[in-house]
């Protein structure tokens, strides 16, 4: 199952959640841990950074765990023991080992990614959030990094492929939307009169896209830097639903674009005996 998770890009009560990591790195570093404490390799790869020509590394505040922060408005939970695992296989490594940024998700070729994969990523195990350092192209990215500069933030979207999610209610897996309970179907993100809030368990994310985009969805999540404009949301779509619209357009235009194979000849058999 595919889904497609847009975090807003700054909300008033953690403030802005995008670093650019300047030449003065002991400013940057300092300027950040006012807002809050870095772990060990995340400070460790900042005070070591050497500046790269035409492009920008910045620090990123990808998200946090729903143990700690709650469900996003639509409906997703992320434990912890989902995002602090180490490997390829899920949680917060595989941004790694799979992850390039972009922009509107526009991600299927990495030759038109916005930047290196992923350079490091790790969870905060105070603040109990997903960092990333994401290194992008000055060029391609002049509307992003002249926002930051000015004060203004671009929201983080990812897109992470998942085995089964779970119903909070029922414990239902479906392993597509086809499979969803009716706690899921009807009743996403609704609190029931026992106080059980309806959501999605997503135990074994993987994660393989970086984007910004204009508007968010989560809480708290942002690219650490500056104010953007709110919209508010009245709607509540699944993750899964927006991942099942997304990239299924995607695969329909992969699919009708013309074939580059060379035609081939019949193949001949000889006769039977």
């Amino acid at each position: 199952m595919y889904k497609l998770i847009t975090y807003a890009g700054y909300d008033n009560k953690y403030g802005p959640h995008i670093f650019p990591i300047e030449p003065d790195l002991d400013r940057t570093i300092s300027h950040i841990k006012m807002a809050r404490e870095l772990p060990e390799s995340i400070e460790r790869y900042m005070r070591s950074a050497k500046p790269i020509p035409g492009k920008t590394q910045l620090l990123l505040d990808a998200m946090g765990s729903s143990d700690y922060y709650g469900a996003n408005v639509n409906g997703d939970y992320f434990p912890t023991e989902a995002l602090d695992h180490k490997g390829p296989e899920y949680g917060y490594e595989t941004f790694m080992h799979y992850a390039f940024p972009y922009k509107f998700h526009v991600n299927k070729d990495p030759s038109r990614a916005y930047g290196d994969k992923v350079t490091l990523s790790d969870y905060d195990r105070k603040m109990h959030r997903v960092l990333l350092i994401v290194t992008v192209d000055d060029r391609k990215c002049s509307d992003i990094l002249n926002d930051l500069a000015n004060g203004k933030y671009w929201d983080v979207s990812m897109g992470c492929r998942v085995p089964w999610d779970e119903c909070s209610i029922c414990k239902n897996r479906a392993r597509n939307r086809g499979e969803y309970c009716a706690h899921l179907r009807y009743q996403m993100n609704r609190i029931l009169e026992d106080g059980r809030r309806v959501c999605a368990y997503n135990w074994r994310p993987k994660f393989f896209d970086i984007s910004f985009v204009p508007i968010g969805a989560e809480k708290a999540s942002h690219v650490l830097a500056k104010v953007a404009h709110q919209i508010p949301v009245y709607e509540i779509r699944s993750s899964a639903e927006l991942g099942e619209i997304y990239y299924a357009k995607l695969a329909e235009a992969r699919s009708a674009a013309p074939s580059r194979r060379m035609p081939t000849s019949p193949r001949t058999f000889p006769p039977r005996t």
